[in-house]
């Protein structure tokens, strides 16, 4: 991001990560967790009628850890794509980006989508030899 004015600012990339300072990236991160909370909870409580806010999960359990790394980059390339494809549908209607007013009585509203990555080794099962759960 490049600041052009004291009113305006040009992005250099398409996704904003700060870097460097931890109190911003804090911020932007305790959002995050805050949105999944949220949604969690929507979807918790949620009643027959309310269809609950899209909240999906993909995960394996048994991956080689040796394609991890071409699956960091294929996840954040589609990723990426998903996001952009998003904001260009959403990003025209946001009143801020636009010359459009809302509707009398109309409500503004933050809405998003979060995407996140993550991985974590899998202990190995216990052999029979090693089981301590069984009586002698």
């Amino acid at each position: 991001m490049i600041k052009e004015d004291e009113h305006r600012v040009r992005l250099i990339r398409r996704a904003y990560v700060p870097r460097g300072d931890d109190d911003e990236l804090l911020h932007i991160f305790g959002e995050d967790v805050s949105d999944l909370i949220r949604t969690i909870d929507h979807n918790l409580v949620s009643g027959p009628a309310d269809p609950g806010l899209f909240q999906r999960t993909l995960s394996y359990n048994r991956i080689p850890a040796s394609i991890l790394p071409e699956w960091r980059r294929h996840s954040a390339i589609k990723s990426q794509q998903l996001l952009e494809s998003l904001d260009h549908w959403l990003g025209p209607k946001d009143l801020d980006a636009s010359s459009a007013t809302p509707e009398a009585g109309d409500t503004e509203v933050r809405t998003g989508i979060g995407i996140f990555y993550f991985e974590e080794t899998v202990p190995k099962p216990a052999t029979q030899e090693g089981r301590h759960d069984e009586p002698e």
